[in-house]
């Protein structure tokens, strides 16, 4: 079972991560763009943007729908930190009581 539930749970971290890589980049691109930084017309720029839309988008919308947003602050993005740091500790304690037996 362990030999199994390692690689598992450590490509699930792994994505885990990834997502929130992902998650900081699209929050860091949107203040640029907001502060006129960098040029959202700029097509690597807009390709990098939209690519991180699409991926970001679905779970943003979804926690919108139960968080207001505070004038021109959206805490989606925030929210979803939290949801991913829960979810990231529940792996790493799966990981330490079925893996290390800790």
């Amino acid at each position: 079972m362990k030999i199994l539930l390692e690689p598992i749970l450590s490509t699930l971290l792994l994505l885990i991560d990834l997502f929130q890589f992902c998650l900081v980049a699209y929050v860091v691109l949107g203040w640029l763009i907001y502060f006129e930084v960098i040029n959202r017309y700029n097509n690597v720029i807009m390709m990098v943007g939209q690519t991180l839309k699409r991926i970001l988008d679905p779970f943003l919308d979804f926690i919108s729908r139960f968080i207001p947003r505070l004038g021109a602050v959206d805490l989606s993005a925030l929210a979803l930190f939290v949801v991913i740091f829960f979810l990231k500790q529940l792996v790493i304690s799966i990981y330490r009581s079925t893996v290390l037996g800790v």
